[in-house]
């Protein structure tokens, strides 16, 4: 008798990304909404019906209730965004909850040495950018 391989439900794939989405917000620094507006950030106004709106030329993650945004994309005690981040953000793919750009960005990366690219973005943008066009701009060369 041959067995068949057993195809996860649709549901486990769904369990792990929260699995995974739980993990990094246990374990990473992120800014809140109103942490930012204390640093003197504007908030877009939200839209009736619907929550608080994200700040434009941040890297932001949906919690479920609100945006959260990671703290490597600050400068420091400035809290000014670190250069490069609109690029980064110019190179990644559109994504509603950020959830699918903030698994690879907290992700080891084979071109990055193994690192992961929010810890390698803070000492060398440049790489985590050849990352970035590697992995979501079209690119005929690798063929």
């Amino acid at each position: 008798m041959t067995s068949t391989p057993s195809t996860p439900a649709p549901s486990a794939g769904l369990e792990g990304a929260r699995r995974r989405r739980a993990a990094l917000l246990a374990r990473e620094l992120f800014f809140k909404a109103q942490d930012l507006q204390r640093l003197g950030y504007s908030l877009p106004p939200a839209r009736e019906g619907q929550p608080r709106r994200r700040l434009p030329g941040l890297i932001s993650f949906w919690s479920g209730c609100e945006f959260l945004y990671p703290r490597w994309q600050f400068q420091g005690h400035t809290f000014v965004p670190r250069s490069h981040i609109a690029t980064l953000l110019g190179v990644l793919p559109e994504d509603p909850t950020g959830w699918r750009l903030g698994f690879w960005l907290y992700q080891r990366h084979s071109l990055l040495n193994g690192a992961r690219p929010a810890d390698a973005f803070v000492h060398n943008p440049q790489n985590v950018l050849l990352a970035a066009r590697s992995d979501f701009e079209p690119n005929d060369t690798r063929w």
